[in-house]
């Protein structure tokens, strides 16, 4: 049991290629006093959060996804700048997460990472090379009756661009058309930008 003040710089770390459950978990309660007998309320959240990417046309299924460039460690302590008041990731090193086989007859693939955010993305400018890129991005193989149609990246992000994945959140990509085949190569998908999926975006 400690302060916020005490927590702020605390950060967590992972040290293999995909998340796995147990996670560990983070709370807050106010005007507890100690005692041998008292309980203490605390609501507790995952420091990871869920991305979900959801195929809408049943003519499709989604044979592997895998996460890229996601964060390699987080704050303990939801940590915002105290300037701007924008929530952080600490600076350092990222991470490729293990490639997900799903089969042939999967809609849905569900990935773990750890809070990240990204509020100046430049994926998408016309004179960005994507593999510059700081967010975390995902590739999916997908296949068409059964047959290989491709690899395809996909680069969550709101509205505004920017690319805000909270602890303990659910972000899910629904993919709601295909218009043509992927990339040949799993390198070819990330080296270059997204194309050929038209998605949406929600968060809970």
């Amino acid at each position: 049991v400690t302060t916020r003040q005490a927590l702020s710089d605390m950060v967590v770390t992972i040290s293999e290629s995909e998340l796995r459950a147990p996670f560990i978990m983070y709370g807050e309660a106010k005007s507890v006093t100690i005692s041998a007998t008292e309980r203490v309320a605390m609501r507790l959240r995952r420091l990871v959060s869920q991305i979900e990417v959801i195929m809408n046309d049943e003519r499709y299924t989604i044979a592997s996804a895998q996460l890229f460039n996601g964060a390699k460690s987080c704050y303990l302590s939801p940590h915002r700048d105290p300037v701007t008041g924008k929530s952080l990731t600490p600076p350092g090193e990222r991470y490729n997460g293990a490639q997900i086989s799903l089969g042939n007859d999967s809609r849905v693939a569900r990935l773990f990472t750890l809070e990240s955010f990204s509020y100046d993305r430049t994926s998408d400018s016309e004179n960005t090379d994507p593999a510059s890129d700081q967010s975390i991005y995902l590739i999916v193989r997908l296949l068409r009756d059964g047959r290989d149609w491709g690899f395809f990246r996909i680069d969550p992000a709101d509205y505004r661009g920017e690319q805000l994945i909270y602890r303990n959140g659910l972000y899910q990509v629904y993919v709601k058309e295909v218009r043509g085949d992927g990339y040949y190569e799993i390198e070819e998908a990330k080296a270059n930008k997204a194309t050929n999926l038209v998605l949406e975006y929600a968060q809970d």
